[in-house]
């Protein structure tokens, strides 16, 4: 099932501010995650030590941070993620 709305946003703590907010408009919940997941990868210098488990987590938790950046996915109130 398509979503209709996610957010992706990329958060520089550093400056204090939002430096990406990606919309994913129409597309399904595992094109959203992938996009998420690309975002982490390009945000987190360890991202090739992460295991497919904190990947999942990750997923789970819709963030993760490091001492200068946070990466969110924002899903809408109702979203079917089968």
């Amino acid at each position: 099932m398509n979503t209709t709305q996610v957010n992706i946003i990329v958060f520089d703590r550093d400056q204090d501010t939002i430096i990406e907010n990606i919309l994913v408009l129409g597309q399904g919940a595992d094109d959203a995650e992938q996009i998420f997941l690309d975002k982490c990868s390009d945000h987190f210098t360890n991202w090739d030590e992460y295991t497919l488990e904190d990947r999942k987590a990750i997923l789970d938790n819709g963030y993760e941070q490091s001492t200068h950046k946070i990466v969110f996915i924002c899903w809408p109130d109702v979203v079917d993620k089968r």
